[in-house]
């Protein structure tokens, strides 16, 4: 019996000895995976971007804001009768015409400005003109009423 007890109790002291290394095993494991987890999550982080990826032209939220428009102008290849981008009365160049549409009337104001003052001008040197000749013709009648004065 002393030997049975004493296989027993080095059975049980065998048995604490491998619980203790499984369970140091068990935790070293777990320390690896760990650690492991962490350098897989760190690279994806710094090197496996969204942006990378072969799919990023599908999931890309500024895709619209990246994208070249439906229809960049009148004559565009791309639109061809079937893709309905071309409407009578639309008109692409809008803000084009109206700023040119908008320096010709600026253009036009400044040319009748001018060929008002040009008119004004022309007419008070007509006036002047007028004022003188007036002058110089009363001028005139007032010598010759003298000298028929002086005659008489």
């Amino acid at each position: 019996e002393q030997m049975e007890k004493n296989r027993s109790d080095a059975f049980d002291a065998d048995r604490v000895r491998q619980d203790k290394i499984a369970q140091l095993i068990g935790a070293r494991r777990e320390a690896d995976v760990r650690t492991v987890n962490k350098a897989e999550l760190e690279f994806r982080e710094t090197h496996q971007n969204p942006d990378q990826t072969r799919e990023w032209d599908l999931n890309d939220p500024e895709y619209l804001k990246k994208d070249m428009p439906a229809r960049v102008s009148d004559d565009d290849a791309r639109c061809t009768v079937s893709t309905l981008q071309k409407f009578e009365g639309e008109d692409l160049n809008n803000k084009a015409r109206q700023r040119l549409q908008g320096e010709q009337l600026r253009e036009w104001a400044k040319q009748q400005m001018k060929e008002k003052e040009d008119a004004k001008a022309r007419e008070a040197y007509g006036e002047q003109l007028y004022q003188q000749k007036a002058k110089e013709l009363d001028q005139r009648a007032c010598e010759l009423d003298a000298a028929e004065e002086n005659c008489r």
